[in-house]
């Protein structure tokens, strides 16, 4: 019997995404996040019986008569949304609800970053969303650099003034932010891992966030 020649599942994957263009976060459980930033669309999929549940948007759910985008209900009126965000998705073992976690930005009209990142969490056992406060300080968080999720957690990578490095995480059970201190290296994070060097670093820290 001839074997058949490797595939690269993924392909079949992403060539029947139900929304093309989009980003991806996960699988947790099998099911995906998906995040359309021109539409502002959110929706979990379930590639296996081809099942995607498109999510409430948030100022929908925060807002009932708001269709914007500027979600914080006391954002300052001189702050504007950033386009981008940073996202999570997770299983909630303690309320056995999976949760979408987002975290945006806001600018000045400058484009001087003066205003805590803003954090906003989904709940699918009941389709909505809730502003959960602000981060204690304005990280700068690229769209989901080096973004993981292990044991209930999520963690990203970002910094503090465009300069020193850190580690944010989420837990899933009790909604709480941590930041983790990255240990010194020789180069910036965007660079340890070079076509012609070869280079990278391996951190390792206890169990859980």
């Amino acid at each position: 019997m001839a074997l058949e020649t490797p595939r690269v599942l993924a392909y079949d994957v992403l060539d029947h995404m139900p929304r093309h263009n989009s980003y991806v976060c996960g699988p947790c459980d099998g099911l995906y996040y998906l995040y359309h930033s021109d539409y502002c669309d959110r929706a979990l999929w379930n590639p296996a019986i081809s099942n995607i549940d498109l999510l409430l948007t948030c100022a929908k759910s925060l807002a009932k008569n708001s269709f914007a985008i500027s979600l914080k209900p006391d954002l300052p009126s001189q702050f504007t949304y950033a386009l981008y965000e940073v996202y999570g998705f997770g299983f909630d073992h303690v309320s056995g609800d999976y949760k979408v976690v987002v975290m945006k930005s806001y600018w000045k009209a400058n484009h001087d970053p003066k205003h805590p990142v803003s954090v906003f969490v989904y709940s699918l056992s009941t389709d909505s969303w809730r502003y959960c406060g602000d981060l204690a300080k304005a990280y700068d968080l690229e769209i989901n650099k080096c973004y993981i999720y292990v044991n209930e957690c999520c963690y990203w990578f970002g910094s503090l003034d465009y300069s020193s490095e850190v580690i944010i995480t989420f837990n899933m059970a009790n909604d709480s932010f941590k930041e983790i201190d990255v240990p010194d290296y020789a180069q910036p994070s965007s660079k340890s891992l070079h076509e012609t060097q070869k280079i990278f670093d391996i951190w390792t820290w206890s169990e859980g966030c």
